[in-house]
């Protein structure tokens, strides 16, 4: 399971990298900057459906800087670290917390549900869409 995680993690990357206005110019556009709660969501479901089970996003906040990202138990999944200065990695699947304990203010946790978040189905089908090809 740890190698579909990484694989399709490393492959979404790539696709929000070239495809992010695209799939939504309002929720992913300028990717990485200002759109990982919305990417959260979506690899988080992506994920999911390719079989990844008990994905959290994880949200908090450093100073006025806020940041999100996915865990799985203590495996932390970000693609969008690399919008800060100090961010370890444009992909970053660790057990490594430094980067991602700076954002210690307002921690929230909480299931990615894309259904709940229904503004993000038509983003979600533009992504796999390009994810399948």
């Amino acid at each position: 399971m740890k190698d579909i995680l990484i694989s399709e993690t490393k492959k979404s990357r790539l696709i929000f990298e070239k495809h992010s206005d695209e799939i939504s110019s309002v929720f992913c556009g300028g990717f990485p900057t200002g759109s990982c709660g919305n990417v959260c969501e979506i690899l988080a479901h992506w994920l999911a459906m390719k079989g990844v089970k008990d994905l959290v996003v994880v949200t908090g906040k450093r100073g006025k800087l806020s940041h999100a990202w996915l865990e799985k138990g203590y495996l932390i999944i970000d693609i969008t670290a690399d919008q800060f200065s100090d961010g370890p990695a444009s992909v970053f699947i660790s057990t490594e917390r430094s980067f991602h304990d700076s954002f210690s203010d307002e921690i929230q946790t909480y299931q990615p549900s894309l259904i709940d978040n229904s503004f993000l189905v038509y983003p979600y089908n533009k992504f796999s869409e390009f994810m399948k090809i």
